[in-house]
């Protein structure tokens, strides 16, 4: 009995020290991670994303790595993370066409007329802010779009009962900032000549929108 007893508290022992050299060696990758996170920051005008993950990524590579001639540095960690983002330059004053044009060329989207279609729907044609950014590959368009623009995406909700009409509908959007002006969506509405065409139900919109949106969307009908 004395000697399973024995190799019982040897096994404890061992496990316990393994336990012990699992925590060590987790707190000093956390301490290497967070070092390697702030000298790529450093050397970097744009974000960096360096998670834990790449970390330990790294860190096994380093390890595989350890004794060849060749040692890995720090500049091309920083090279692999940017590997996947891309520049994009928008000049002053660039026109729909033009800057569609220059995503063209740098592959971030596959369709001028979808993007401006999308552009025109959001509303957002003249709102293209001149600059330089950093684009992740396989970005949305529409995120492309927000971000190139300056602008963020907001939902709302919007009941419309049976006695609702133009101005009812326009105040409720107005209420909630949804539309900037009432009496603008009360004269588009009544130009269209759907005033009265307001569909009962509960709605759901994102904002930026073209304000055509928001109404084909509460009345069933296109332009």
């Amino acid at each position: 009995m004395k000697f399973f007893s024995s190799i019982a508290d040897l096994i404890i022992k061992i496990f316990r020290a393994l336990v012990v050299l699992l925590i060590i060696a987790a707190l000093g990758l956390i301490i290497k991670w967070k070092a390697d996170t702030l000298y790529l920051q450093s050397i970097s005008d744009t974000e960096i994303k360096f998670s834990l993950v790449d970390e330990i990524k790294r860190t096994k590579d380093e390890i595989l790595n350890f004794g060849k001639e060749e040692t890995v540095k720090k500049d091309s960690d920083l090279e692999v993370i940017h590997q996947n983002y891309i520049t994009v330059n928008i000049p002053g004053k660039a026109s729909i066409d033009e800057i569609a044009d220059i995503l063209l060329d740098k592959k971030l989207m596959t369709s001028k007329e979808a993007f401006k279609q999308l552009v025109y729907d959001m509303g957002l044609e003249k709102k293209f802010v001149a600059g330089t950014y950093e684009i992740a590959g396989g970005t949305k368009i529409k995120d492309t779009i927000l971000k190139l623009t300056g602008t963020e995406t907001k939902l709302y909700g919007i009941e419309i009962t049976e006695k609702d009409e133009g101005t009812t509908v326009a105040k409720k959007l107005e209420d909630m900032g949804a539309i900037q002006s009432a009496p603008t969506f009360i004269q588009q509405v009544s130009d269209l000549k759907l005033y009265y065409s307001f569909v009962p139900g509960e709605y759901e919109f994102e904002t930026p929108i073209r304000v055509i949106k928001i109404i084909e969307l509460l009345t069933g009908k296109k332009d």
